[in-house]
């Protein structure tokens, strides 16, 4: 039905499964107009026309649209508007002076890009350098052991003082595998506690052993050592970061 011809008519096009008494795929046309950033002049001249159909409330005729003939209209208005920007921009710059100004904004697109990637992702190594330190520091009430190198443990202590299973302890290179009782490297003991997450009475092991000091001075030396290990990987001003944001939360 034209747009200039305003019938009263409540009649459903094309019988009761058609679009226009389906709910959710019709709305009048101000809403409609609303909804996809339209104007009324811009639907009631498009071309191809768009149907509508024209209903009555208590005597007051109002247009109503599909509202996938809306999108559609919406897409061929987006598309035409960025071929006219596209043809003002070719007959201001030239065709080669288009395209490089393309290629321009597509690097500015892709360095601004970049730029929030590698934002993020320092932003997440601060963090994980963080929690590091903090942990470190928390296991450092009592003091920090001098070194781990060189330290020795035995299987018997190490199932005792770091609750290491026998079959844990069994992957681990013995230091001196010809003797009979084989001593380990400590920080590879301790390194085993800690990553396994060791649990007792639902306590992590940098929990159990806190009765303990020599061992939470141990494992605090462990963890700076993790700590400054994970440091070497990246840039300085990463860790400088670590370091503030650590000591700021501390202060706190």
């Amino acid at each position: 039905m034209p747009w200039t011809h305003r019938s009263k008519s409540t009649s459903r096009r094309g019988g009761g499964t058609s679009a226009w008494n389906t709910a959710g795929q019709t709305a009048s046309l101000s809403r409609a107009c609303a909804q996809y950033g339209l104007t009324e002049h811009q639907v009631t001249s498009a071309d191809p026309p768009i149907p509508c159909q024209w209903r009555s409330c208590h005597g007051n005729p109002y247009a109503v649209v599909k509202l996938s003939d809306m999108a559609a209209l919406k897409r061929r208005i987006e598309a035409k508007a960025k071929e006219d920007k596209k043809a003002e921009l070719i007959a201001e710059l030239g065709q080669e002076g288009y395209e490089k100004k393309l290629a321009d904004e597509k690097a500015e697109k892709e360095a601004a890009a970049a730029a929030i990637k590698a934002k993020h992702e320092k932003d997440a190594k601060v963090k994980e350098l963080v929690v590091k330190l903090e942990a470190a520091m928390a296991a450092a009430s009592n003091g920090v052991a001098d070194t781990l190198e060189g330290l020795t443990i035995s299987k018997t202590n190490a199932k005792k003082e770091w609750y290491c299973q026998p079959h844990e302890i069994d992957r681990l290179s013995p230091l001196d595998p010809g003797k009979k009782t084989s001593k380990y490297a400590l920080s590879d003991v301790i390194g085993m506690a800690h990553r396994r997450n060791v649990h007792w009475k639902d306590q992590p092991i940098g929990k159990r052993i806190v009765p303990y000091p020599e061992r939470m001075k141990l494992y605090a030396r462990f963890l700076f050592d993790e700590f400054g290990l994970q440091c070497q990987a990246v840039d300085d001003d990463i860790v400088q970061l670590a370091h503030h944001t650590a000591r700021d939360k501390l202060e706190q």
